[in-house]
């Protein structure tokens, strides 16, 4: 047994012997071997649909751009002066355009704000918003090429809104202040 054991020591040895060198990396100098970095704070990113519930949003006194800007419709369904009733079991595309006149601009900090109506409280708002070619928009209503892609898309998860009847529309950074795009659309949320 003691044979054995020895003979493995030996095997062992040759073996590794047998074995191709590896470089190994340079020690770094400038930090003692006992230093550990602290690690970065993780990055919390808030789902990509995700609305925030708010405070109410006054309104009052905010320049309307209703002339300048559409919500036009939720999923390729068009607003017709109706609510539209959609499911809160899915993500939906709420689209229109707008164009900021007083700043001949495609409008900054968008923010799609969702207000309960009645008996349905809640204030919903979301910051995502992908912007759209609308070139049509921009030729049709005179305005330069620069505002093209004036468009909007946000896609939103509803599915922590109450049932209930919604008033759904945009607001934007203006001069300082708040501008809105209300041309008074309405959504009823069900489950």
């Amino acid at each position: 047994m003691k044979t054995s054991f020895v003979f493995s020591l030996l095997c062992l040895g040759v073996l590794s012997a047998c074995q191709p060198e590896t470089a190994s990396e340079p020690i770094n100098s400038e930090r003692s071997p006992t230093q550990i970095e602290a690690a970065a704070a993780p990055v919390i990113i808030a789902p990509q649909f995700a609305l925030t519930k708010s405070e109410p949003i006054a309104t009052d006194g905010a320049l309307n751009f209703s002339q300048d800007c559409n919500l036009e419709g939720i999923d390729g369904i068009l607003f017709s002066g109706d609510q539209i009733v959609i499911s809160k079991s899915t993500k939906h595309d709420i689209t229109g355009w707008l164009v900021n006149p007083v700043e001949k601009s495609l409008g900054n900090d968008l923010r799609l704000v969702i207000a309960g109506v009645g008996t349905t409280p809640d204030v919903w708002t979301s910051q995502l918003a992908t912007r759209i070619d609308r070139a049509g928009v921009a030729e049709t209503r005179g305005y330069g090429p620069e505002l093209a892609n004036s468009g909007f898309s946000f896609t939103a998860d509803l599915s922590e809104l109450l049932n209930g009847e919604y008033h759904v529309f945009v607001t934007l950074s203006n001069a300082g202040g708040l501008a809105v795009c209300d041309p008074g659309r309405q959504i009823k949320v069900i489950d």
